[in-house]
């Protein structure tokens, strides 16, 4: 009887979870784009957004600062995605661990080495008690290593009710080898229908230095914007922490596909 409560408080707690990092109303054609923090999840929703805003003729162009209109961040509001195709299509930005309500996710992965190079960078811009010292913050339980683990885990190596959602994996380093390879692949998998020419297009209009001149522009106009969620792509190299995360991050990395010189 008490495991039996115990299970069903669980359950609770968990539907508590998933309900406030999901949209007030789910609808059938919702997508979740999903990755652990600084994964390239900017990137890819401007991809996505900018892809259906060209096929569909929505008439507004997708920026830095416009592309929440496009694409919610469930972490800053629960309010309906629009629809971006006749087939009723929206896109929603998390970085949710598992949720039972998203019944079709885009997983972004990273190679956590470079992750957690990033993540560094940006929590010590965001929070001046977040240690100097990265050998530090990779043992953090809730943005380092063990973090990254958990939320790969729960998603990829041992995602639940799998019968029941739908999941394609995307890996950041295939985006900045070939963005277009992975639209494309994205849109067979996914049935939009999207052209090449709006694929295209995307791609020219999603580039790295059209983002971070938006991003500037941006800036330019709220003074509070201290982040640079538009970066270089790459993060310098630090042999100890690779290693340490290629020790800690053997199974994750294989099961990815990564090799220890991939970082």
């Amino acid at each position: 009887m008490i495991n039996k409560f115990k299970r069903r408080a669980a359950l609770a707690m968990q539907g508590r979870r998933d309900a406030a990092l999901s949209p007030e109303r789910l609808q059938a054609g919702d997508t979740f784009i999903v990755e652990f923090p600084k994964s390239g999840v900017t990137w890819l929703t401007m991809l996505l957004a900018n892809a259906f805003a060209v096929e569909h003729g929505l008439g507004e162009r997708v920026t830095f600062g416009s592309v929440r209109r496009f694409v919610p961040d469930l972490h800053a509001s629960r309010a309906v995605a629009p629809r971006l195709s006749p087939g009723g299509v929206g896109f929603y930005k998390s970085h949710a661990g598992f949720n039972r309500n998203y019944a079709t996710t885009i997983y972004l992965v990273r190679h956590p080495a470079a992750v957690m190079k990033s993540y560094h960078k940006f929590r010590t811009t965001l929070d001046a008690a977040t240690p100097a010292d990265l050998a530090v913050f990779l043992d953090d339980p809730r943005f380092g290593i063990a973090a990254w683990k958990a939320h790969v885990g729960a998603w990829i190596i041992a995602p639940r009710d799998t019968s029941q959602r739908q999941l394609h994996l995307v890996r950041y380093e295939d985006l900045v080898a070939d963005a277009g390879a992975v639209l494309a692949a994205l849109n067979d998998n996914l049935g939009w229908a999207l052209s090449e020419a709006s694929l295209a297009e995307a791609v020219a209009r999603s580039s790295r230095d059209a983002m971070r001149a938006q991003e500037d522009l941006y800036r330019r106009h709220n003074p509070a914007h201290r982040l640079d969620f538009v970066g270089k792509g790459e993060v310098a190299d630090d042999a100890a922490v690779a290693a340490k995360v290629a020790r800690a991050c053997a199974a994750e990395l294989a099961r990815l596909g990564y090799t220890e010189d991939a970082a």
